[in-house]
C-alpha cells in the first residue's frame, strides 16, 4: 500500500513442513494478484492505525473461518518487490515527495 492505496502484492509460500517463508530458509516468493476482499481488508487496517505510513505492507493470513486476518502491518520493509511492479517505485516517490513539499 502507497499512500493509503493498494499498488502491487506477493505471496510467501514456506518450504513444506516449515513455517518461515524467506528465501534462506527455503521459502519462495510468486507475484500475487488480490480480490476486492483483500485490497478493501488492507485498506481497512490502514485506516485502524493512528498513523497515515506513506508505505505499509499488510500480510493476511486467513484464519481457521476463511476470513482475512492481519498477521503483520510492516512499516519498515527492506524489500519493496518493486521489480514485481515497477511503478510503485514511482508512486512511492510521489508520496515522498508530498512529505517535503507541503
Amino acid at each position: 500500500m502507497i499512500g493509503g492505496k493498494f499498488t502491487h502484492a506477493v505471496k510467501k509460500i514456506a518450504k513444506k513442513g516449515d513455517f518461515r517463508v524467506q528465501d534462506d530458509h527455503g521459502g519462495k516468493v510468486e507475484k500475487y494478484t488480490p480480490n476486492k476482499e483483500e485490497i478493501t481488508f488492507a485498506e481497512n487496517c490502514l485506516k485502524a492505525s493512528p498513523y497515515t505510513p506513506v508505505y505499509a505492507r499488510v500480510d493476511i493470513v486467513y484464519d481457521n473461518n476463511n476470513q482475512p486476518s492481519l498477521s503483520e502491518l510492516e512499516l519498515i520493509e527492506p524489500e519493496l518487490w518493486f521489480r514485481n511492479y515497477p511503478k510503485a517505485a514511482e508512486f512511492l516517490a510521489v508520496e515522498i515527495e508530498k512529505l517535503f513539499c507541503r
